[in-house]
Order: structure tokens, then C-alpha cells, then sequence
């Protein structure tokens, strides 16, 4: 049985992977916070805001070719998924 392309997502399985890196400058500054409860409220806002990543998630992602790359540069990182 065929699947519509429509189904799924223009974006690749390798630019998803990189979506939930995007926020972590959030636990940067909650390993620097001497609170502990605005440690916990800043790791919250962490897992919340990948889960508003995962929520836009609701077609299938085009399976990666072979020898396709995607690269996110941070401030503080480099991601490189192949």
C-alpha cells in the first residue's frame, strides 16, 4: 500500500533529531543557578519546551538519503548528525 507524500513532513529525520537540541542553553543556565527550586522550574521549562517540538511532530519525517548530512551550530555546540 502507497502513502501519499503529502503524509509527510518536507523536513528530514536529521533536522528533527537536531529540533530538541535547540533549547539547551536553558540547562547551561540552570547548572549555573544556586536555587534549587528555579533549578527544577528551568529543567520544567526544558522538558516542556521539547515537548512542544515533538508536538508539531504529526506527519513522518523523510527517512535520511545515504550521505545526507545536517549541521546546527550553536553558541556553545556543534551538532553534526550523517
Amino acid at each position: 500500500m502507497s502513502v501519499p507524500v503529502y503524509f509527510n513532513d518536507p523536513t528530514s529525520l536529521l533536522q528533527k533529531c537536531a529540533q530538541s537540541m535547540e533549547y539547551n542553553d536553558i540547562l547551561d543556565r540552570a547548572a549555573q543557578d544556586d536555587d534549587p527550586m528555579r533549578r527544577l522550574s528551568m529543567i520544567a521549562i526544558h522538558q516542556v519546551s521539547c515537548l512542544s517540538v515533538a508536538e508539531k511532530i504529526t506527519t513522518k519525517p523523510f527517512n535520511p538519503l545515504l550521505g545526507e548530512t545536517f549541521e546546527f551550530k550553536s553558541d556553545k555546540f556543534d551538532f553534526l548528525a550523517e
